[in-house]
C-alpha cells in the first residue's frame, strides 16, 4: 500500500491481500536493482517510490490530464491517477486498442495479456444487457469489463478469482470498453476479500467516491470506467423507466450535492422492488462497477445485496377509530421513544392528547370529531425505528371525522361478480361491482365503512372451515361523479366498481371507482361473501354469502379481519345462504327484493335466501315495486 494523491492505495496486484508468493510475476524484487526507476522493493514486489510522487504526478497527470482537466490537478482535481505496473499497463492497452463505436466487435491482432487481475464484480444477464465480469488489478484502477458470462467460463469464475487471459475481441459499447472474446484463461488463487473499502484493515479494491467532487466529467468517466466503488447518497428524484427492465436514479452525495441526470443509479426493477429503493432514501452502493453510457455515469448495483437502503418514514394512511381516537399508519415501524403528541397535527383543528404506538401504527387520542369532516394530519419530528426521519414530502393522509357507534340501515342491495362477455369477445369480466343501500329513514356517513371480500375456499377445499379475506375498498373517497362527499341520503344507493361501470351511472349517484383490479374484481367461488364493515369499532353491518355448496355448509363458517378494535373473527353467515348462481352466460346479477310492506324499502329480514334474487343488473338505478 502507498499513499497517492492523499488517498490509501493498493498496488500491483494486492500484495498485502494474498499469502501467495510473487515468485513468476513481473513485478517481483528481491532489491531496488530489480524494479524499474521510481520504483522501490517492498515485500518482493515492485512498488512506487512515495518519495518520487511528486516528481511522478507532476509529470504524468499535467500531460494526461491537461485536454479534459485544464490543468485543475495543479490544486482541485480529485481524480486519482492511475498506478503504474505492469498488469495496468496491459489494461491500459486493452482501453487504447482500436474498435469499432457501434457496438460490434473488432478482432485484437495480436491478443492482449491480461495478467494477475482480481475478478471484482459479477453481473448477472438483465433483459438486453448482457451478463459479465469486471477485472481490476489495484485501486485506482485502470478496470476493464469482460462481456462473457462468468458462471460459462473454464473455470468458472468468483469474486475474489486471481485470474490471466488474452483478449481476442473488443466491442465499444455508448463508450463502455468491453472485452467480448478472451482465450488462455487460467486462475492462480481464489478468495481475495476485493469487495473491502482500499482502506478497511484488511484492505481490498473498493474505492469510496462519495465525497469526489468530480464524478462526470470526460476525465472522471476514464478514470472510473468498470472501477469497484461505493457510493453513499440519497435518492433525489422518482424512479425513471431505463428501457423494460431497469429504473434509473437521480442522486446527491456529499461531493455531487446537486442531483444530476450525468451520475445516476441504474438499477434492476427486481432489485429496485426488493431493496425498497424509492425517493428520499439514504443509500449505500456496497462495491458495485462504475459503469458509464456516453457521457452519463452509472453506478449499477445489480442485487439487492450490494445495497444498503434506509428510507424515511412515511406516512401511508389515516383512519378514525371512533368519535375520540384515530390511526396514522407508516409505511416502517415506528422508534416509540421519538413519538409525542405534538408531531401530530391535524386540520380542521382537532386536539391530539395522547398518542400510543404499536408497530407501525399509532392511535391518537383526539377531541370529539365531527362525523364526516375530513380531516387531514400532518405527521412531523418522529422516527421510525431504522433510525430514519420523518418525510418531509409524504408525512400527511386524511380520515373521516367517525362516531362510536356503526350507522344503521347500511346494507348489501345488489352484487355482480359474473359479466357476460360482449358480442365477438373473450369474457373481461370488467363491470363487475357491489351497490350499497341506505334502508334507513335517516342520512348516514360512509366514510369509515370497508366493504369486505371474503373467499370460502382458501385451503382447496369447499367447504372450507374458514373464511378469508381477499381484497378490501375503503369507501374513503366516494364521490357523486364530481364532488367528494362522505353522506348517503335516505334511499340512496352507493356503487363500488370500476370506471366501466362508474362512469355509465346515472347522474348524482354516489359512486367509488376502483382503479385496481380492472377485471375479476370480485370471486365466484362457493360459498363466498362479501360484507359490511364499520372498521372503527368493527361492527358487521351486512353479509351477502352467494354460491351456496352443493355440501351442507357448517353452521358456523368464520373468518379473523382486521378492524380498528383489532381483528375480529366473524360468522359470515346471515340466516340461510343463496344458493342461486349467476354466471357469464346469462347477464344477472343479486339484487334485494323490494319490501312489500314499506314503501321506498328494500326487504332486509336477515337471510340472504329470502331477501335476494336474480334479475338483470342495474347499477345505480333502485328497484320498483
Amino acid at each position: 500500500m502507498v499513499i497517492r494523491n492523499g488517498r490509501l492505495v493498493l498496488v500491483a496486484g494486492l500484495t498485502a491481500l494474498t499469502a501467495v508468493a510473487c515468485s513468476g510475476r513481473d513485478n517481483e524484487c528481491e532489491t531496488a536493482t530489480d524494479c524499474a526507476s521510481g520504483y522501490v522493493c517492498t515485500a518482493n514486489a515492485c512498488v512506487p517510490d512515495s518519495t518520487d510522487d511528486a516528481g511522478t504526478d507532476a509529470g504524468t497527470d499535467a500531460g494526461t490530464d491537461s485536454g479534459t482537466d485544464a490543468g485543475t490537478d495543479a490544486g482541485t482535481s480529485d481524480i486519482p491517477a492511475d498506478i503504474s505496473s505492469p498488469e495496468n499497463t496491459q489494461i491500459q492497452a486493452f482501453l487504447a486498442a482500436t474498435a469499432n463505436t457501434n457496438g460490434s466487435a473488432t478482432p485484437v491482432s495480436p491478443a492482449l495479456p491480461i495478467n494477475n487481475v482480481y475478478v471484482t464484480y459479477i453481473s448477472p444477464a438483465v433483459g438486453s444487457t448482457p451478463a459479465g465480469f469486471y477485472v481490476q488489478a489495484t485501486a485506482p484502477g485502470p478496470s476493464l469489463f469482460v462481456k462473457l458470462d462468468a458462471a460459462a467460463q473454464t473455470p468458472a469464475l468468483a469474486v475474489g478469482d486471481k485470474i490471466s487471459f488474452s483478449v481476442t475481441e473488443k466491442t465499444v459499447f455508448n463508450g463502455l470498453n468491453q472485452a467480448s472474446a478472451i482465450t488462455g484463461l487460467t486462475r492462480e488463487s481464489q478468495g481475495t476479500p476485493v469487495q473491502n473499502l482500499v482502506d478497511a484493515g484488511t484492505p481490498g479494491l473498493t474505492v469510496d467516491i462519495s465525497s469526489r467532487t468530480d464524478v462526470t466529467s470526460t476525465a472522471a468517466l476514464a478514470a472510473y470506467e468498470s472501477d469497484l466503488v461505493q457510493v453513499r447518497g440519497t435518492v433525489a428524484g422518482p424512479a425513471t423507466n431505463s428501457g423494460t427492465s431497469f429504473k434509473t436514479f437521480t442522486f446527491t452525495t456529499e461531493g455531487s450535492p446537486t442531483p444530476s441526470n450525468s451520475f445516476l443509479l441504474r438499477i434492476p426493477n427486481t432489485v429496485v422492488t426488493e431493496s425498497g429503493l424509492a425517493q428520499q432514501c439514504n443509500f449505500t452502493a456496497v462495491a458495485v462497477p462504475y459503469g458509464r453510457f456516453g457521457t452519463t455515469a452509472q453506478v449499477s448495483p445489480f442485487r439487492a445485496s450490494d445495497l444498503i437502503v434506509a428510507c424515511p418514514v412515511t406516512v401511508t394512511g389515516a383512519r378514525s377509530l371512533g368519535a375520540t381516537s384515530a390511526e396514522v399508519l407508516f409505511n416502517v415501524s415506528v422508534d416509540a421513544a421519538t413519538v409525542q403528541a405534538e408531531d401530530f397535527a391535524i386540520t380542521p383543528a382537532l386536539a391530539v392528547s395522547a398518542v400510543e404506538v404499536t408497530g407501525n401504527k399509532v392511535k391518537l387520542t383526539t377531541a370529539a370529531q365531527a362525523e364526516g369532516t375530513r380531516y387531514t394530519v400532518t405527521v412531523t419530528g418522529l422516527k421510525g425505528t431504522n433510525g430514519a426521519d420523518v418525510s418531509t414530502t409524504t408525512a400527511t393522509a386524511g380520515f373521516r371525522g367517525g362516531s362510536d357507534t356503526a350507522p344503521e340501515g347500511l346494507i348489501i342491495n345488489e352484487l355482480e361478480y359474473d359479466n357476460v362477455p360482449p358480442a365477438g369477445t373473450s369474457n373481461p369480466d370488467d363491470r363487475e361491482f357491489i351497490e350499497i343501500i341506505n334502508n334507513s329513514d335517516a342520512p348516514v356517513h360512509v366514510g369509515n365503512m370497508v366493504v369486505v371480500l371474503i373467499n370460502a375456499s382458501p385451503s382447496g377445499t369447499t367447504p372450507a372451515t374458514n373464511r378469508q379475506e381477499y381484497r378490501r375498498i375503503e369507501l374513503t373517497s366516494v364521490t357523486d361523479g364530481t364532488t367528494d362527499t362522505d353522506t348517503l341520503a335516505p334511499g340512496a344507493l352507493l356503487v363500488v366498481g370500476p370506471a366501466t361501470v362508474t362512469s355509465e351511472l346515472p347522474a348524482g349517484t354516489l359512486r367509488v371507482t376502483v382503479t385496481t383490479p380492472l377485471t375479476d374484481l370480485i370471486q365466484n367461488g362457493s360459498d363466498d361473501a362479501v360484507a359490511l364493515l364499520y372498521y372503527p369499532t368493527g361492527v358487521l353491518t351486512d353479509v351477502l354469502w352467494y354460491e351456496t355448496s352443493t355440501q351442507a355448509p357448517p353452521t358456523v363458517f368464520t373468518g379473523t379481519i382486521a378492524t380498528g378494535a383489532g381483528d375480529r373473527e366473524f360468522s359470515f353467515v346471515e340466516g340461510t345462504p343463496s344458493s342461486l348462481f349467476e354466471n357469464n352466460t346469462n347477464n344477472v346479477s343479486y339484487q334485494r327484493k323490494v319490501n312489500p310492506d314499506a314503501t321506498g324499502k328494500v326487504l332486509d329480514t336477515n337471510n340472504n335466501s329470502t331477501d335476494f334474487e336474480v334479475v338483470l343488473p342495474t347499477p345505480g338505478t333502485k328497484r320498483q315495486p
